[in-house]
Order: C-alpha cells, then structure tokens, then sequence
C-alpha cells in the first residue's frame, strides 16, 4: 500500500509543478506520507501469535481506519484537482480515481466491511463530478461510472464469497460439514 500511494503521489508533485499548482499537491502528499508511516506503523505492531483477542480486535479496527484514510487522500485529490480544466489535471484526476477504484475492489475482497463503503467514497464523487458537467455526455459517464462501481462490487464481492468457500472446504468434511483434521491442527 506504500508503493501504491507514494510513487504516484510523486507524480501529483511533478505535475502540480509544471502547472503551477503545486502548494494542494504538497500538502496532500504530506498527509499522503504520514497515513504511510502510520500504516507501517500498524504493519509493525502485528504479531498474531503474541496477540491476545481484544489487541488483534484493536489492531484490525486501526487497520480499517488506515485503509479508510488512506482512499479518502486519494478522494481528495480528486477534489482538488478535478476543478483543474485548465492544465487538463483533472483527466489525471479522474483516471487516478478510477485507478483507486481498482485498486481498492482487488486489494480489500476479503473484507466486505471495507471494500464495500470505500469503493462507495471513491466512487461517488466521480459520478457527481460527471453529474456536474450538465451535457449530455457527462450523463452517460454518470451512468458509466455507476455501472463500473456495481462491476467493482460485484467483482470483490465474487471474490470474498470464493475465499469464504474455499476456506469451508478446507476446514471442514466434505460429507458431514464438520470440522476435519486440517480445522483442529490449526485451532490446536
């Protein structure tokens, strides 16, 4: 997630310098970083085995917030710069939207409880931007875009229910539905 965030938040700075519109890049890039280290943080702290219940509960709720805040950044530099016709920084600004989209709906399927609601904040905004342009071309991307947030829930979801099965027929009798052998080692 690292990688996925800084590298590209450095081409936001290089862009934003040669237009002339480098101070909300900067500034984004810098909450870009700190939601970095805060994430590599948490990426540190874990250690499932020390772990008791309630610290993994505490570790996992700070990782939802992370994975939250770091797609809000990216939300938000849509925002900034999708207003940027101009210098034409606003076609960057919807593909990098897209792009997080993408992103978020193959990085997060395991977990429903944060794919779903941040494919919803990446997405939303991109069709209200399309919404906003008032030409008939800007309805159809609306409806295009609407119609690419249900194909990325579809997707993670198809995904996670794919996990789910897989992890069942792992841990479980094919004929009884108990738990087998493979459940109890692992409990164990």
């Amino acid at each position: 997630m690292l990688g996925l965030s800084l590298l590209p938040g450095l081409g936001y700075i290089f862009l934003g310098w040669l237009n002339d519109i480098i101070l909300p890049a900067v500034i984004w890039y810098s909450l870009i970083a700190l939601v970095c280290l805060w994430g590599y943080r948490i990426y540190s702290l874990f250690q499932y085995e020390a772990m008791t219940p309630s610290e993994l509960d505490n570790w996992y709720r700070q990782l939802q917030w992370f994975f939250y805040s770091s797609f809000s950044l990216w939300t938000l530099v849509f925002v900034l710069y999708a207003g940027e016709t101009d210098s034409k920084m606003h076609y960057i600004a919807i593909f990098t939207q897209l792009g997080a989209s993408v992103v978020a709906s193959a990085l997060l399927y395991p977990d429903k409880k944060l794919y779903t609601p941040i494919i919803i904040i990446l997405m939303m905004p991109l069709t209200i931007y399309f919404a906003g342009i008032q030409q008939w071309y800007g309805y159809v991307l609306c409806i295009f875009a609407y119609i690419f947030m249900g194909v990325l829930l579809y997707a993670a979801n198809s995904s996670n229910k794919l996990l789910q099965k897989t992890w069942f027929q792992a841990s479980h009798d094919q004929l009884t539905g108990l738990y087998n052998r493979n459940y109890f080692i692992d409990h164990l």
